[in-house]
């Protein structure tokens, strides 16, 4: 079993989504995704980390780079100035759809009429994979 482990990290060791992607790295890329996908007009920084399950520091830095690329804006809660929101805005929008084509694009390539199927499977290993994590606490904790 350890032997086909180690086959699957070595298969997906040499992906790299940041060859596909245009106008973005793989965390800003990560980062508008998360933005995207949280169901509020208010997305804060803290939100944000905790979706991506990252430092804030780390965010903020990511967030920097985004507004200075004009993919992101943020905004001051007028009630309390201490609160930062963040939307996307309408290049960040572009540069987000145009990169999930590009990944679609080389899904469907790879798995043909497999696709649709092969991203159900996929998310459900990742669901188990992060269920599993949180249970137990970081994966990367030395076993016992």
């Amino acid at each position: 079993m350890e032997e086909r482990i180690l086959e699957l990290m070595t298969a997906f060791k040499g992906l790299n989504n940041s060859d596909m992607l245009e106008g973005c790295s793989q965390s800003e890329f990560n980062t508008l995704v998360t933005i995207e996908q949280i169901e509020t007009e208010k997305v804060n920084v803290n939100k944000i980390a905790e979706s991506l399950k990252v430092s804030m520091p780390a965010v903020s830095k990511t967030l920097k780079n985004l507004e200075s690329k004009k993919l992101i804006k943020r905004k001051i809660d007028v009630f309390c100035r201490r609160n930062t929101f963040v939307e996307l805005t309408a290049k960040g929008k572009k540069v987000l759809e145009k990169n999930i084509k590009q990944i679609n694009d080389v899904l469907v390539k790879a798995f043909g009429s497999e696709l649709n199927n092969t991203i159900d499977f996929l998310i459900e290993v990742g669901k188990k994979l992060n269920l599993v994590q949180s249970e137990r606490g970081d994966l990367n904790a030395c076993v016992e």
